[in-house]
Parts: structure tokens; sequence; C-alpha cells
């Protein structure tokens, strides 16, 4: 679906949660908004609390994934259109040699550091 978004369920349940999220992904309270889940039933809770919020527009996937999944229909898999790849994942394995593993340390070095200045 072109221009989806993921949100977590706990993020609707505090007012300044909820406020961020909606100014985010959905500014305008008549936005077309889909929401769904796995089985249907946190969708359900989040279609309700964006509605209380005056959503109009807003549509819940009955029954979820699973549902949807079970009906044969298309889903799109990967993270393609959702997030990009990471890149400071190091692949590790028996194929690694020492150049990989010091570039990795360097990496895990800074990353302490940087978090360490703060």
């Amino acid at each position: 679906m072109s221009g989806r978004h993921q949100a977590c369920l706990f993020s609707l349940c505090n007012d300044a949660s909820a406020a961020a999220v909606s100014k985010k992904f959905a500014p305008s309270k008549g936005a077309p908004i889909a929401v769904t889940c796995n089985n249907g039933q946190n969708a359900a809770l989040a279609g309700a609390t964006l509605k209380e919020m005056g959503y109009q527009n807003v549509s819940v996937l009955e029954g979820g994934m699973a549902a949807w999944r079970q009906a044969g229909l298309a889903v799109e898999q990967g993270l393609s259109g959702v997030m990009r790849s990471p890149t400071d994942v190091v692949v590790s394995g028996p194929d690694r040699n020492f150049a990989d593993v010091m570039n990795y340390l360097r990496w895990e070095t800074a990353l302490g550091e940087k978090y360490a200045a703060s």
C-alpha cells in the first residue's frame, strides 16, 4: 500500500506520543487510515483510539494479516517500502577474516565512545 507507515499501538495510548504519531503519519483528520495487525485485535483497539482522536476515515482489517493471508491475498515481504536496509550490521560466520573482525571492533569502540560522551 503506497504511503503506509508503521506505528505501535502503545504509542497511541500516551497523549504526547499519540499527538506525535498522528502529526507525523496523518496530519489531516479526514485522511484515509487503514489499521491492521496480526490477528485484528490490536488493530481494532488502534482504530477505536484513532476515531476517539477525531479521525473520521479509519478502516480496520477484520481478522488482521492472518485473515488476509488465509484469503490468499498478496503480501509484500522484506524491508522494501518500509525501511532502508541497515548499514551497521556485520555479517558473522566462518568466512570472516582478521581484517573484518578488526573493522568491526573499531566500529564497536567508536560506538561506545559516541554514547559514553552523551
